[in-house]
């Protein structure tokens, strides 16, 4: 098993080729930017985000605020004249318009990039689950990476008329390879005016612009990624597929749980000297571990550091894991702990278990508050990416589209 999924020695080298993109609008941005920058805006090393406006004073506070994150603002004005006063008049059907155009921009500002990963704003990214499954593509093949699904297309005029038509939900993010990008570019505008329909969703905007450039893309599809990009929030792909925990990289519509959801992904200190660490927990994201009561029919379903589900109830987090050290020694935990509301858990460290491996330490009484999971503990780390004294950057995108 790799190390933790990727030393840090080549990260810098691994992310300096991928772009990471988050599209977002101005009726939404303070509230979901704020929660995506206090969790994984943190652990890569620049996102750029697309939005329809933003004023100085809050991108400063963002930046001011979070300091470990660096965050490139590009200002596209929405441009849809035709949606004022109908029915479709929304923050989701103006971001539709432009979405493709976020395409253009960033193939012309950063074609030295390999890989392009297109998140919405709600949507949380585990940035080593990432690296370690992308380190192995190339990126000199046609390729969209993503959650696939199919629509029947009789009703899409620009398409050839097959039975059903694939395409990807870019609810949990999608990552587009250099290759591929390179051979839309120049249909973009033509395919965002033949699609300019709000009822038309982008994700099959996007699977029209890639059949319309490579003739091919729907005979090349790479099945067995589905369903590493998760078109739902947490809850939900665990009652639909309790057992893709461990697979997963992204998960879509977290909302509010954003952060709750990276205080069981990453634990942060700083030691003697003031020096910031982490241990990521990145492998055990989204994993559950069922543990019973003595009495029979009870049982605790345990989401790995996110929630805790007894008697019908579910207990969130309520804050982030925390190490727990023996004597002076400030850099290797012992174990950690983990506050539930009703619940605390603590994760023993044993290293004879494999990566990955959830393991419970007994029945638990029904008066029980301290639950006992056993772990191999990640090992520490300098944490990879920090800025100091930042100032905003906000680039205006002029576009001479609809």
């Amino acid at each position: 098993m790799i190390l933790f999924f990727l030393s840090l020695a080549r990260a810098d080298d691994f992310y300096s080729g991928h772009l990471f993109v988050v599209t977002a609008t101005k009726d939404n941005a303070e509230e979901r930017l704020n929660d995506l920058a206090k969790s994984w805006f943190k652990r890569v090393p620049e996102v750029h985000i697309y939005i329809d406006e933003i004023s100085y004073q809050l991108a400063d506070r963002l930046t001011k605020e979070n300091p470990r994150c660096k965050m490139i603002f590009h200002q596209m004005p929405e441009s849809s004249p035709f949606l004022i006063g109908s029915g479709y008049d929304s923050p989701l059907s103006r971001s539709r318009i432009r979405n493709l155009f976020v395409l253009k921009d960033i193939y012309e500002k950063y074609k030295s990039k390999r890989w392009f990963v297109i998140l919405e704003d709600q949507s949380y990214l585990v940035p080593s689950k990432y690296a370690y499954t992308f380190n192995w593509k190339d990126s000199n093949k046609p390729e969209i990476w993503g959650h696939s699904t199919y629509f029947f297309d009789s009703n899409y005029r620009f398409f050839d008329k097959d039975q059903t038509r694939l395409f990807y939900d870019v609810h949990g993010g999608v990552t587009i390879s250099i290759k591929l990008l390179e051979m839309m570019y120049n249909n973009i505008d033509t395919i965002a005016n033949m699609y300019a329909s709000p009822l038309i969703e982008e994700e099959i905007k996007l699977s029209a612009l890639a059949s319309y450039s490579y003739s091919e893309f729907y005979k090349e599809v790479p099945y067995h990624m589905s369903w590493i990009f998760c078109p739902s929030d947490m809850e939900q792909i665990q009652r639909e597929r309790p057992n893709i925990g461990r697979d997963v990289i992204s998960f879509a519509n977290m909302g509010k749980k954003l952060t709750t959801l990276y205080n069981g992904n990453v634990a942060e200190w700083s030691d003697r000297e003031g020096k910031p660490l982490q241990a990521g927990f990145d492998k055990y994201v989204g994993q559950q571990l069922t543990m019973t009561y003595p009495e029979p029919g009870a049982y605790i379903k345990f989401t790995f550091g996110y929630s805790i589900e007894a008697l019908g109830v579910r207990n969130y987090n309520t804050g982030p894991i925390k190490p727990v050290f023996d004597d002076m020694d400030e850099k290797n935990p012992s174990f950690y702990t983990q506050n539930f509301e009703n619940f605390n858990v603590t994760y023993e460290c044993d290293d004879s278990l494999e990566d990955g491996e959830l393991v419970s330490n007994g029945d638990h009484p029904f008066n029980t508050e301290t639950i006992v999971v056993s772990i191999k503990c990640p090992n520490p780390s300098d944490t990879m990416f920090y800025k100091e004294n930042q100032t905003p950057t906000i680039l205006n995108v002029t576009t001479n589209w609809l």
